[in-house]
């Protein structure tokens, strides 16, 4: 009798795990959101902002104040980058965080954008995983969701081994544009490739934004920036100096070339004459 007065409270117990784990489930299945749905997509635009001095784009996270962007975004040397936001208003931001080896940028809004932030993912997805990309607002939507095909070296990011491969079909412009999870984190910009495929990851920036946040001073160097070349020198460019090309494509004659101002185009003919002794 004594073994059998228990059951009751065991049966209670039960039931009420049964209801928290029921209660529970809505909430896990909301953390992860359809990519491919019209409300999450707006979500991340609404969320996206340009980068006029540079023709890229960034976006909002974090806080309303303060835009992750790519640093090849930002022009050597400048101390303000001019904003423009989803509703064209433009707003000056000082550059907090700017990291020239991973290419990744942080900038601090002069006044609240009034966008509602996106937040850092602290981690990439795994190959196979799916991420959102929408692109630079001012153009027509040419949102996508694709798949990660590989984390590893780039060369164009000599520095980290996280350089995140994907199937995204981007164009030029869309460098610094955010890079989002099925959580709608970001976890990354768009650095380069020849699709503007790969992925330059942001986790690195979380303790200058938890610091901005906090308004404590930036840890470690603010400017972590690599050694400055001949490209960087309008002198040396008026002197007809070539910028070099960071990256390299060749379709037949046609060459496609990345440089650290842009782009370049260019045919390349090879002709041979008389024969090799």
């Amino acid at each position: 009798m004594r073994t059998s007065s228990g059951l009751p409270r065991v049966r209670a117990g039960l039931l009420l795990l049964s209801s928290s784990l029921l209660a529970a489930a809505p909430a896990l299945a909301s953390a992860n959101a359809d990519l491919n749905a019209a409300e999450t997509r707006a979500r991340v635009r609404a969320a996206t902002v340009t980068l006029p001095a540079k023709g890229c784009a960034g976006s909002v996270v974090g806080s309303d104040r303060l835009v992750v962007t790519a640093a090849h975004c930002v022009p050597r040397g400048a101390e303000s980058v001019a904003v423009r936001l989803p509703d064209r208003r433009s707003l000056q931001s000082s550059v907090l965080h700017l990291d020239r080896m991973r290419d990744v940028a942080l900038l601090e809004l002069e006044q609240p954008s009034g966008a509602a932030p996106l937040e850092l993912a602290a981690d990439v997805p795994a190959p196979g995983g799916h991420v959102l990309f929408v692109g630079r607002i001012d153009r027509a939507s040419r949102a996508q969701t694709a798949e990660v095909k590989r984390i590893g070296r780039c060369p164009s990011l000599p520095d980290i081994d996280d350089a995140v491969f994907t199937n995204i079909k981007a164009k030029p412009g869309d460098s610094g544009a955010p890079i989002v999870d099925e959580s709608l984190r970001v976890i990354g910009v768009i650095h380069g490739g020849s699709a503007c495929h790969i992925v330059a990851p942001t986790r690195s920036l979380a303790p200058a934004i938890d610091a901005a946040k906090a308004g404590q001073p930036q840890p470690g160097p603010s400017v972590v920036d690599s050694a400055p070349t001949e490209a960087d020198d309008p002198a040396a460019r008026a002197n007809g100096a070539e910028e070099p090309a960071l990256r390299r494509y060749q379709v037949g004659p046609f060459v496609f070339e990345r440089i650290p101002s842009g782009f370049r185009f260019k045919f390349a003919f090879d002709f041979g004459f008389g024969s090799e002794r």
